[in-house]
């Protein structure tokens, strides 16, 4: 329970965000009877904005519903269809990428940190058929990272272990 400066004390349930992490739907009392809101929220997707709006009667739980994985460090929902081959993996210097696409284009490679910051960022085409990308030697601490190779409509991530 939460009490908010009128001394009007509200139960909040667990809360449900969309899946565009735009709006949060939550159960909230209403004159005394269970309602589901929905509201929207500010950049830092945790403060909610004063636009909201009750959407249920009578109902305690709220769930949003999506299909597929989520990502959370991804710009986008994108399927994976790329078989992409990341070597040497530990790696101590630089990595070799190797996939085929299926059609020519432009694609990114994002090399993240733990926390989804990015650390390297690289554009380059791509042509129908096999590629392979040589990463040069960044200057990274040990640890656990994720790349992810974008294209227009694929995408693929692979965990890979930076070793000394």
């Amino acid at each position: 329970e939460i009490n908010i400066l009128d001394d009007q004390i509200f139960k909040l349930s667990f809360p449900s965000f969309a899946p565009d992490d735009k709006e949060i739907l939550y159960s909230d009392l209403n004159n005394g009877d269970d309602i589901i809101i929905k509201q929207g929220l500010n950049a830092d997707k945790i403060s909610g904005t004063t636009d909201f709006t009750g959407l249920i009667a009578d109902a305690t739980w709220a769930v949003w519903f999506a299909v597929g994985e989520r990502d959370l460090v991804a710009l986008n929902d994108l399927e994976e269809h790329l078989e992409l081959n990341v070597f040497p993996n530990p790696f101590n210097e630089s990595l070799t990428l190797r996939f085929a696409a299926e059609k020519s284009g432009e694609a990114q490679v994002e090399l993240l940190d733990v926390l989804g910051r990015q650390l390297y960022t690289r554009r380059l085409d791509v042509y129908a058929g096999a590629n392979e990308i040589q990463l040069p030697d960044l200057d990274l601490g040990v640890g656990t990272y994720t790349l992810r190779l974008v294209m227009e409509e694929a995408s693929a991530a692979r965990q890979v272990v930076r070793v000394r």
